[in-house]
């Protein structure tokens, strides 16, 4: 058996930035926001189903917007669990041990299924 050794340079030419703009994009974004308000929202507190219900996504960003969303999410209390038995104060932080390589493996599938076309 013979060995050769040589020196090779090999020229990769990515352009990244068109990449990352891909990454960025609304739709990918929107997925993401989406996708995450999925795997968050038992721990949203969920009496009457407003809070719950009172959603709006777009890229970058998950807007529970009833009234008192901000007092609920800033404050610990005694929340009901019959309807969400994982109900928290901060929902997101809450949920994020358990969910957030959920949401990591199901971009992965986004982007392995083609659908940023990188």
């Amino acid at each position: 058996m013979t060995i050769i050794k040589t020196d090779a340079t090999v020229e990769i030419n990515i352009n990244t930035a068109a990449k990352l703009a891909k990454v960025n994009s609304a739709a990918f974004q929107t997925f993401a926001a989406e996708t995450w308000y999925k795997l968050y929202r038992d721990w949203v507190p969920n009496d009457t189903g407003t809070l719950y219900e009172s959603v709006r996504v777009s890229p970058y960003q998950i807007e529970h917007f009833a009234p008192y969303a901000n007092a609920v999410y800033n404050r610990n209390r005694n929340y009901r669990k019959d309807k969400a038995p994982m109900a928290s104060a901060r929902w997101d932080q809450a949920a994020a041990p358990s969910q957030k390589p959920k949401l990591i493996m199901s971009l992965q599938k986004y982007i392995d299924a083609g659908r940023l076309g990188l």
